[in-house]
């Protein structure tokens, strides 16, 4: 406080001594403008004349003008701080609006559909229909066509879906298909291996591909209507082996490579079977004689056999007369002799491959034909006849008879065959009337006097077996047609 005293009185002195030298207020406005700008702020203030503390107090003035400063400062800093922020919050909702706003499309589909046929030529009068895979959750049959072109909209999406194609007098094609979120849009082709066809072809064999009982049915199903009597002249069964296989039934080995089919290729044709038709697309094969016998039981199925000197076989046809796919086999090999390429088509549907023929295992114990009945006649000689309950004999389409023990033992021939004399058939049947076993006077033959019957005839004048006696007749070890020992071989007879 001592160091104010003196200004105060310095200036209280100055301003008495203006006073008194310059007394007219006027000359005073522009003076104090000219002999102190250093004190140009605080002359205006000094006319107040009691206010020369705040004239001192400059440093306080800048303190509230540093004041503001930094506010708006500080309000600009701020200001970008939630610029940014909302900057990023709007980017990242333009990212995901997309998302949502693409729902409405993510819930249905659209796929184009062409359907070619066997030519590569689309087919406008095609039939499109779809449904879910798995369940009956969706199902259409009407779509768009346009030039070939099926369009299939408001489909379910993420849910797989069964789609076929199909025309009058064609197949019917099946894919599976889904579209998602990601790809909306889809075009699916039935073409090459998938395109429809006209021509006839297998599309079922219901056993499968195992034949486990001597008289189990087969089934086959087609894609249309066959000319049944271009199946029954084209249907043949063959052993699928090059080797030559011993056929317990006595058949010609057939040539494994062979598909053309001739006569001595053959194991069974249609006469072998029993056939049944349950419409023009379905028919069901029953073994007259029961499935075949060897020593192996690797078969196949051809359709496209043909009789020596028939026109109308060698391939089914559709009832408008459209021959099914020519059978059709190669094989080739790189160079290298351990490696080798098959190539085959023809009228069975494997997949979606055409094959040639269609593979089946024949694994089968028939049951053993049986000895049934044993009767006597005496006059006008002695016959016994014998009855049996299958047939011990059939033809096959090469004219080969097939019979009970056949392969030329005579121990094991039911009777007279090709390579078996009658006469040696008869001692394989042996009579004993309670002492001896009768032994068969010369010229005693056994013969088939149908196929499930074989009589044994003594000669006449002979009186081999006396009246009124109980015998016994015992079969020694003949085999039927499959190679199975016939059953029930000792009969107690009465002879009249």
């Amino acid at each position: 406080m001592k160091r104010l005293k003196a200004p105060l009185a310095y200036a209280f002195i100055g301003i008495l001594a203006l006073s008194a030298c310059q007394p007219t207020p006027t000359t005073l406005d522009p003076t104090p403008t000219a002999s102190s700008p250093p004190q140009a702020t605080p002359t205006p203030q000094a006319s107040t004349s009691a206010e020369p503390i705040p004239i001192s107090t400059p440093a306080p003035t800048p303190e509230p003008i540093a004041t503001p400063t930094p506010i708006p400062t500080a309000e600009p800093t701020p200001t970008p701080v939630p610029t940014a922020t909302d900057i990023s919050i709007p980017s990242a909702s333009p990212t995901s609006t997309p998302t949502p706003s693409a729902t409405p499309e993510a819930t249905t589909g659209t796929i184009t559909v062409d359907v070619f046929d066997d030519n590569t030529n689309l087919v406008s009068a095609a039939q499109v229909t779809v449904k879910s895979a798995a369940d009956d959750s969706f199902s259409e049959t009407t779509f768009t066509n346009e030039g070939g072109h099926f369009i299939l909209k408001d489909l379910p999406l993420n849910t797989t879906l069964n789609i076929k194609a199909t025309a009058p007098g064609y197949t019917t094609r099946e894919r599976l298909l889904a579209v998602s979120v990601f790809t909306p849009e889809k075009t699916l082709e039935f073409k090459g291996d998938d395109a429809i066809s006209n021509r006839p072809e297998v599309i079922e064999v219901k056993q499968g591909n195992a034949i486990n009982t001597a008289y189990q049915p087969l089934e086959m199903s087609f894609s249309e209507g066959l000319d049944r009597e271009s199946f029954e002249r084209s249907f043949a069964l063959q052993l699928d082996t090059t080797s030559s296989t011993n056929f317990k039934v006595g058949t010609p080995t057939p040539v494994g490579t062979s598909i053309g089919g001739n006569q001595n290729n053959v194991v069974f044709d249609i006469q072998q079977f029993n056939v049944e038709w349950d419409t023009s697309k379905t028919v069901r094969l029953t073994p007259q004689f029961g499935w075949p016998q060897t020593s192996r039981d690797d078969y196949r199925i051809v359709l496209n056999y043909r009789k020596n000197g028939d026109p109308k076989g060698g391939g089914i046809k559709d009832s408008g007369g459209t021959s099914a796919r020519e059978s059709f086999i190669s094989s080739s090999s790189g160079g290298d002799t351990d490696t080798a390429t098959t190539t085959e088509s023809g009228p069975f549907r494997v997949g979606n491959q055409y094959k040639a023929f269609w593979r089946l295992r024949i694994n089968t114990s028939p049951t053993p034909i049986k000895l049934d009945r044993v009767s006597v006649t005496k006059s006008p000689q002695d016959i016994l006849t014998l009855d049996f309950d299958n047939d011990l004999s059939f033809t096959l389409p090469n004219g080969a008879s097939v019979v009970g023990g056949a392969g030329g033992q005579a121990s094991n021939a039911p009777a007279a065959t090709g390579g078996v004399s009658a006469t040696d058939a008869a001692q394989n049947y042996v009579m004993n009337c309670g002492g001896p076993n009768l032994v068969w006077p010369a010229g005693t033959v056994a013969i088939y006097a149908t196929q499930r019957q074989v009589q044994i005839i003594v000669p006449a004048g002979t009186d081999l077996l006396p009246a009124g006696t109980e015998c016994n007749l015992t079969v020694n070890g003949i085999l039927d047609p499959r190679g199975e020992r016939i059953s029930g071989t000792s009969f107690s007879v009465r002879i009249p």
